[in-house]
């Protein structure tokens, strides 16, 4: 019993408000902190919290800085590194594409770390997926999320997302582990997992058109266990939607879900080129 006082003890009070669960398994820390050390020239860790990836990361000795929400982690983190490597700000708000440039040298293969707050996971991975110079991450979901990103691995069938699809197109991804709920301090009520993601240095879709392609998957896959047909129609013309199915060889009545990388990018390219989907964008927002 003394022994598991011993280890909460070694932690503040986690704020429920900010979904923090400290992580607390050694062999798990080790795996998210070597996992690019070998190819990484440069570290981001983003919501360090009290340091428990942080000292293993700094050790590597490349150029590092974290950045974190909570001002309360300030003295914790001054006992790993310096306050010139500190950085307080929320991450979803922060401009990380210039920080990066004013801390790194451009040449850098930079590799983010995090273990994400799960409320947040989503739209930052999206956010680091737009930043070019991020070459490597390791980040830690809750399972239903990582499933998403990496369903083959969950031998899920039917599984096309837009989460799917989106960071198909930009990185390698696998899983680097699973994580129970007894691996963090509280215990969150459901299971994690460490995606590992190596970004692709030509990807199909191009970046000036992430926005576009986003905007695609997330209508594509609004509704995507309706037919394909009907889903699209609501979107674009309906002469165009039926000219691009034909030429992709994809028949109107099947659903999004059951749809293939190569056949959700081909359907995109196909639509793009029969409609101005930029300026369909713009009016929608």
């Amino acid at each position: 019993m003394s022994f598991k006082k011993d280890k909460i003890s070694r932690f503040p009070q986690a704020k429920k408000e900010l979904g923090q669960h400290f992580l607390n398994d050694q062999s798990i820390i080790v795996k998210i902190c070597d996992n690019f050390k070998n190819e990484a020239e440069a570290i981001i860790e983003i919501g360090p919290g009290p340091g428990v990836l942080t000292a293993k990361l700094a050790a590597h000795s490349l150029p590092f800085f974290v950045v974190e929400k909570d001002h309360s982690f300030s003295d914790r983190l001054l006992e790993i590194i310096s306050d010139r490597q500190i950085f307080f700000a929320d991450a979803l708000e922060l401009d990380l594409d210039k920080l990066i440039q004013k801390n790194f040298n451009e040449n850098n293969k930079i590799w983010l770390v995090s273990n994400l707050p799960y409320n947040v996971s989503v739209p930052l991975l999206i956010k680091f997926t737009k930043i070019k110079s991020i070459k490597f991450l390791t980040l830690m979901f809750q399972k239903e999320v990582a499933e998403k990103i990496v369903p083959t691995h969950f031998a899920l069938k039917n599984s096309a997302g837009s989460l799917n699809i989106l960071t198909e197109n930009f990185f390698e991804k696998k899983i680097l582990c699973k994580v129970a709920p007894g691996s963090f301090i509280p215990p969150p009520q459901v299971e994690s997992a460490v995606i590992s993601f190596t970004r692709k240095e030509s990807p199909l879709i191009a970046y000036d058109e992430f926005n576009m392609f986003e905007n695609f998957l997330r209508k594509l896959f609004a509704f995507k266990r309706k037919q394909l047909f009907s889903v699209l129609r609501s979107f674009y013309p309906l002469e165009k939607v039926e000219m691009a199915l034909v030429q992709n060889s994809i028949d109107k009545k099947v659903r999004a879900e059951t749809l293939t990388f190569s056949q959700v990018t081909d359907l995109f390219l196909s639509i793009r080129n029969m409609i101005n989907l930029k300026e369909s964008d713009k009016r929608e927002k």
